[in-house]
């Protein structure tokens, strides 16, 4: 790339001290109970807790409501290896558009964080959120990942054992005879 095409990466302003740290967080996930009534969205669940376990979902729930979505139960996500680690409260919807609930960012607002009038306003037309941690079940993940071994290993027909053994390489006999008997078929 020539120097007369590479962007310019923008400066900081000189009239601003710089800044002493920048902290990147990891993604945070809203979630709703009516998300976690069928199978497949809890399964889709546990495969992005494994596979992205710096993520953070957090499950979120209007506060001293008893409405439930039917079919969700607390104790089926704890067999499919879900645990409720953070239990927090006082969040609050910012004042977005209502129009997607998947747009919905939520605050966290007590008595001693309230410094603007806009957030009282949004603490006294409520209502109150509270916000739990899902985490996935060390177990689950061990069984997960063994899983995963299982199947590497059985999708291996390869009779050759490319690691250390005597004159540098090995031969697993078992997957020799399935390995011939499926050449001889063919040849037959």
């Amino acid at each position: 790339m020539s120097d007369s095409t590479r962007k310019e990466n923008p400066k900081w302003p000189d009239s601003l001290p710089p800044f002493t740290e920048m902290t990147l967080l990891p993604p945070e996930h809203v979630i709703y109970r009516e998300e976690l009534v069928s199978t497949d969205d809890i399964s889709n669940l546990v495969h992005d807790l494994f596979y992205f376990p710096e993520d953070k979902h957090f499950l979120y729930f209007e506060y001293g409501s008893n409405d439930m979505p039917e079919g969700f139960d607390s104790e089926k996500l704890k067999a499919y290896g879900l645990a409720f680690r953070k239990h927090e409260n006082f969040f609050y919807r910012r004042p977005l558009d209502d129009t997607n609930p998947e747009d919905y960012s939520y605050i966290q607002l007590t008595i001693d964080k309230i410094n603007y009038p806009w957030q009282q306003k949004i603490v006294d037309a409520g209502p109150m959120y509270g916000r739990v941690q899902i985490e996935l079940m060390e177990w689950k993940k061990k069984e997960i990942e063994l899983q995963r071994i299982k199947s590497v290993h059985q999708n291996d027909n390869n009779p050759l054992l490319l690691q250390p053994n005597f004159m540098g390489l090995g031969i697993d006999l078992k997957k020799l005879l399935k390995w011939g008997k499926n050449i001889f078929r063919k040849k037959v």
